[in-house]
């Protein structure tokens, strides 16, 4: 099983048990229904728990969400520094969405349809996402995940990433 992480537990909020979570995803409203299964992992020892969410809410940059599983403040307490991650397969995204994970191992082509090579990792730097691409003889190339400036179309589907070629980008 694949697992997405979502956050972590940071503290707690009021007598029912609601854990507030520092918010790790793009996604939270769809991440966080009603039902939906999640799994609260101790980072020292990888113990894991599955929890249900019973109620959810986003507030500045954390969630607030009731599991079904925890229902008072003492209980509550023991999930303070937990991750809090999801089961890639049940992590839904909005539609002509993805996940960076999906593009890796997708081909990087020319507008011209000349194959430069393959997505081997995506760079999260602070100034923007890059995509580290690995040529056929080994060596390696970044380019820079902007759209309409380098990124023309990507097709997930296909596996195939269509840039805006510029002289230089190759070192």
């Amino acid at each position: 099983m694949a697992l997405i992480n979502l956050g972590y537990v940071y503290n707690t909020h009021g007598l029912d048990g609601t854990l507030i979570i520092s918010s790790n995803t793009f996604f939270s409203e769809l991440r966080y229904q009603k039902g939906t299964h999640i799994y609260l992992i101790n980072p020292h020892n990888k113990e894991m728990i599955e929890v249900t969410v019973e109620k959810f809410r986003h507030y500045k940059q954390s969630d607030y969400v009731k599991f079904l599983e925890i229902n008072n403040p003492d209980e509550a307490n023991k999930y303070k520094g937990y991750l809090v991650e999801i089961d890639k397969n049940n992590a839904p995204i909005p539609e002509n969405y993805y996940r960076f994970d999906d593009l890796i191992g997708c081909k990087i082509v020319t507008t011209d349809n000349k194959y430069l090579g393959t997505v081997i990792k995506v760079e999260e730097f602070p100034a923007q996402i890059t995509l580290r691409v690995k040529q056929d003889n080994g060596k390696r190339f970044f380019v820079p995940f902007i759209g309409e400036v380098f990124i023309n179309t990507v097709d997930i589907k296909n596996k195939t990433i269509t840039i805006n070629y510029m002289d230089g980008l190759l070192g």
